[in-house]
């Protein structure tokens, strides 16, 4: 298991090697449109992007997370569990994309990060745009909810130590 000092630096790597990379289509761009000769650089290696294998709950381990947390919680776990919704795409479902008698959620929008304020926006992929199905148990959670967005989002603690408007969810 790496670091948390690996992880940054790796972390560091991976964003470097995202920028060069987007760098160099930019000025590909350019020699495309004669704005530039050539690509300087064109020949600069980079990193190979691994990523590393995503490990998910078992049934058992779900189960355990949901009754260990607030029980307000349990329809947001059971929910990212047995539906694989993303955490922004479930702080901003809204009562609208969800049908509890069919069993049916419609992802369309999440919540995203821009420069530490917590703003509603389009879905982060065109897979992310979908309509599921949960189990019946999940939608007998989520009836206990209320209100316009299905959880509300709080002023709180982030995790980089500063204050940001809207950052943590409490269900209704």
């Amino acid at each position: 298991m790496p670091t948390c000092c690996q992880q940054q630096c790796r972390h560091h790597t991976l964003n470097q090697a995202a920028a060069d990379l987007h760098f160099n289509k930019v000025v590909r761009t350019a020699v495309e449109d004669r704005v530039i000769a050539t690509n300087p650089v064109e020949r600069i290696p980079l990193p190979k992007l691994t990523r590393e294998e995503m490990r998910f709950l078992s049934v058992d381990e779900l189960w355990r997370l949901g009754h260990a947390i607030d029980r307000r919680y349990r329809a947001l776990v059971l929910l990212g569990g047995y539906g694989g919704l993303r955490i922004g795409e479930t702080l901003a479902l809204r009562w609208g994309r969800v049908d509890l008698d069919r069993g049916r959620i419609d992802t369309v929008e999440g919540l995203i990060d821009l420069a530490g304020t917590i703003t509603f926006g389009p879905a982060k992929t065109k897979a992310a745009l979908r309509s599921l199905t949960v189990p019946r148990f999940v939608a007998t959670e989520f009836a206990a909810f209320t209100g316009g967005l299905v959880v509300v989002v709080r002023e709180a603690q982030t995790r980089r130590g500063r204050r940001a408007p809207r950052r943590s969810c409490v269900p209704r």
